[in-house]
């Protein structure tokens, strides 16, 4: 898959990308040994003020993923320093889905996943991104090239709306 993100490594993640980071390793590590999360996960979610709930969402999600895709997935391991291409992916979407952007994270899923997969992980990522933002672990929109809306640019122009400032906070991928 070719991203516009080179590769980062851990030390550079902000606390939110990092809880995810780790919280999706471990839940896949999990999934693919054929167990239920372990207590460091669980542990996890606990001290960042989300539920098992929000585990189970990420995990769901995961799991449709690694099926759906299609091929390998680039999620590294746990012991791995550097983030895959397609953990990025995941924080592209969540970072989309935290600024209620659910058109673009679907975009951003297409490049990996058939449509009806795609609905489905949205859903599933959609609580993890609002349980997120409740929580106050808000993703940094850095390294990703966020831009306004085009759709609501349009339509504040076709309605004769003067530029509004706050259309900047609908954000969206290419």
């Amino acid at each position: 898959m070719s991203s516009p993100i080179s590769t980062r490594r851990l030390c550079s993640l902000s606390t939110p990308e990092l809880f995810v980071l780790c919280s999706l390793r471990l839940i896949l590590q999990a999934i693919r040994e054929g167990r239920e999360i372990d207590a460091h996960c669980r542990e996890g979610f606990e001290i960042a003020r989300l539920s098992m709930a929000h585990a189970q969402h990420l995990a769901a999600a995961a799991r449709i993923m690694d099926t759906a895709a299609g091929r390998p997935l680039d999620m590294r391991g746990t012991r791995c320093a550097e983030v895959g291409q397609d953990e990025e992916l995941v924080l592209q979407v969540l970072l989309l889905l935290q600024h209620e952007n659910e058109f673009g994270a679907r975009r951003v899923l297409w490049k990996v996943l058939p449509p009806a997969a795609a609905r489905i992980v949205i859903s599933h990522l959609d609580a993890v991104a609002l349980g997120m933002v409740r929580a106050g672990l808000l993703l940094p929109q850095f390294p990703y090239a966020l831009r306004p809306c085009p759709a609501e640019a349009l339509a504040a122009r076709r309605l004769g709306a003067p530029a509004d400032p706050a259309l900047a906070e609908t954000f969206w991928l290419n």
